[in-house]
């Protein structure tokens, strides 16, 4: 809070023209205190949200918002940058292929071990056993297969 002792100081601090600051009292702006001018109740009615005279201030302030906001996202791109650059952010293309490269080992993995199981089974069992698991494993791969990574 600032006292200025004249209109004219006022207007010089507000940085409006002097019939602006005579306009703007006439319109209501408080300030007047003991003989001076109180600027930082003149900044505030002017600031005020839903005040006609003081839309300038208030495009101002929504400006700088709009800039810190502008500000802020160029910060969060380039820390997101710096974390791809040092390996602890991956992108999701890069996560998939190496996803679904395992996929198809474990799958390939699974495939083979009806064979094997089947050459430890009787032989008079054996066929059937063998296509028993052939059968579950095609439904469990299958169901893999449907499967969706949640974000």
């Amino acid at each position: 809070m600032t006292i200025v002792s004249s209109q004219s100081l006022l207007a010089n601090e507000l940085r409006i023209s002097l019939p602006m600051v005579k306009t703007y009292f006439a319109r209501g702006m408080p300030g007047v205190s003991n003989g001076g001018y109180d600027s930082g109740a003149c900044i505030d009615w002017l600031r005020e949200p839903g005040n006609p005279w003081g839309r300038i201030a208030a495009k101002d302030e929504d400006k700088e918002e709009l800039e810190k906001e502008a500000l802020r996202v160029k910060i969060d791109r380039d820390k997101l940058k710096l974390e791809q650059e040092s390996g602890a952010l991956v992108e999701r293309k890069a996560v998939w292929a190496g996803v679904m490269q395992v996929f198809h080992r474990i799958r390939s993995r699974l495939q083979a071990i009806p064979a094997e199981v089947g050459s430890s089974v009787p032989p008079d069992q054996r066929a059937q056993i063998i296509a028993v698991w052939k059968e579950k494993i095609v439904l469990v791969l299958s169901e893999m297969e449907h499967w969706e990574i949640e974000d």
